[in-house]
């Protein structure tokens, strides 16, 4: 390995793996857990979520981060509301929390019984991005690769298998850590024994960026994934590098 005192840590969603289609349908299925008085559909396909609420996550799914914010998007468009900012979503969930105080994990619970009643369906919804299996076998013949998302390590750990990707379990850290990503990085950083200089960190989430930056995380903005204009005008100002899905790979360590 030419970087083998190097690592690197990769998001999932956004950077490896487009998963907005699963996403919405999880979110449309809780939604009709939440109002079984609406008699909506429990959607398996996109085709079934009924097009406003398609329309509506679609639009706000920039905007969300850990599994609240699904919840809380498919039930502002019961209630007609629509934010513009992830602030103005940060806000909302505190609303909606005061009102009646959410499961911060009904989102993932859905996703689970999804998974457990259809495995085969759920696993379709995930969709990889161009050639992410052979450019993420290209980096590790360069250094350890690790995975570090907001998602469950089940769910990581089979879309991963189901797609051809071997990473060891024990370099896929999920939701379970308990952790945001920057503490994250700080504990594979300790465990392997590197300093924070040493490690690549990609991620189309700008937020989770510049701390790790800031501390001198060689880090990378994944333009490809959920990200915005504005994010990336914000990385340019940041002096955070922007990377193109054609340069994700191993030239991208120079």
């Amino acid at each position: 390995m030419a970087h083998s005192d190097q690592l690197l840590i990769l998001d999932f969603d956004g950077v490896l793996c487009d998963s907005v289609g699963e996403c919405c349908i999880v979110s449309a299925r809780l939604l009709s857990r939440m109002y079984p008085e609406d008699n909506r559909p429990m959607p398996r396909t996109l085709e079934e979520v009924e097009p406003g609420l398609r329309e509506h996550f679609f639009a706000h799914r920039l905007l969300i981060g850990p599994g609240a914010d699904f919840e809380t998007v498919v039930d502002a468009y019961r209630r007609g509301i629509s934010v513009n900012t992830r602030e103005e979503l940060t806000d909302l969930v505190a609303q909606f929390d005061k009102e009646c105080p959410r499961d911060p994990n009904a989102f993932y619970n859905e996703r689970n019984l999804f998974r457990q009643d259809d495995m085969e369906s759920w696993l379709a919804l995930h969709t990889l991005y161009a050639d992410v299996p052979e450019r993420v076998a290209g980096l590790q013949q360069e250094l350890p690769v690790f995975v570090v998302s907001n998602k469950d390590f089940l769910s990581l750990k089979l879309i991963l298998a189901q797609q051809g990707i071997h990473i060891d379990d024990s370099a896929i850290f999920g939701k379970e850590v308990g952790l945001k990503k920057f503490p994250t990085i700080q504990k594979i950083a300790a465990d392997q024994g590197r300093a924070l200089n040493d490690i690549w960190y990609v991620d189309d989430h700008l937020g989770h960026l510049l701390e790790p930056h800031a501390a001198g995380v060689r880090c990378l903005h994944a333009d490809w994934g959920y990200t915005t204009d504005a994010d990336r005008q914000q990385a340019r100002e940041e002096n955070i590098r922007s990377l193109t899905l054609d340069e994700f790979g191993p030239a991208m360590l120079s």
